[in-house]
């Protein structure tokens, strides 16, 4: 999860679809698993913790995958 927040932070939104869709085909589970992980941050984290905010951004662009 923690390699798909930077991604996420340094990297355009297209680029970011792109570079998850690769890790996908390599690594299903861990990318299922680490986007999992990101859903329940999203929702159980206090609104103001980075790392919810960081989660949000992660799932903002889960649709394209």
């Amino acid at each position: 999860m923690h390699l798909l927040g930077y991604y996420a932070l340094i990297y355009s939104r297209r680029e970011f679809i792109r570079m998850v869709e690769g890790l996908r085909s390599e690594h299903p589970a861990f990318i299922g698993e680490a986007l999992s992980m990101a859903r329940i941050f999203s929702r159980v984290l206090p609104e103001k913790d980075p790392e919810r905010t960081l989660c949000a951004r992660i799932l903002e662009a889960e649709v394209k995958f």
